[in-house]
């Protein structure tokens, strides 16, 4: 009989190896600091959930790695990226890439022995996030904090927090 583990944060190399695939282009990722998403800090915020419906992870993406993620998955030019993100204004494409991508990301958290997790929903940039969701952005222990740095974009956040 298999015993189930709690779920794990991924290596940051697995994160690395996911943009570089996804994106087609290099990626850099170094360590950051806790934030976590508000008024003057947009941010989307992807829910995962164990197979019971219980809220297992939570990703966010700051305004700019946002928009990054969206405009490299649909080759559009970084010049048109960046009038998003001065109008805080991603295209519906956009973000339905940034959804695709985060979906993928459940993949590092995914491992043998550990509860299986999907994602249910992503939060657009200023949506109000529900109470839950909102509490467990502000947390600060099990989360995995990165500066992504997209080649030929720019970088932004993404924060990998587990419930």
């Amino acid at each position: 009989m298999t015993t189930m583990n709690a779920l794990k944060l991924p290596p940051i190399k697995d994160v690395k190896d996911l943009f570089d695939g996804l994106l087609g282009r290099t990626v850099e990722i170094s360590e950051g600091k806790p934030w976590n998403p508000g008024a003057r800090e947009p941010a989307a915020v992807a829910e995962y959930v164990t197979d019971k419906t219980v809220l297992g992870a939570l990703a966010m993406t700051d305004l700019k790695l946002s928009i990054f993620i969206g405009a490299a998955m649909g080759l559009l030019p970084k010049g048109g990226a960046e009038d998003m993100i001065d109008e805080v204004d991603p295209t519906p494409a956009v973000m339905e890439n940034l959804y695709e991508v985060l979906n993928v990301l459940t993949s590092t958290l995914n491992v043998p022995n550990s509860p299986h997790l999907r994602i249910t929903r992503m939060h657009s940039l200023r949506a109000a996030l529900p109470a839950d969701v909102s509490a467990l952005t502000a947390s600060i222990g099990n989360r995995l904090d990165l500066v992504i740095d997209i080649s030929g974009y720019g970088k932004g956040r993404l924060a990998m927090i587990l419930a």
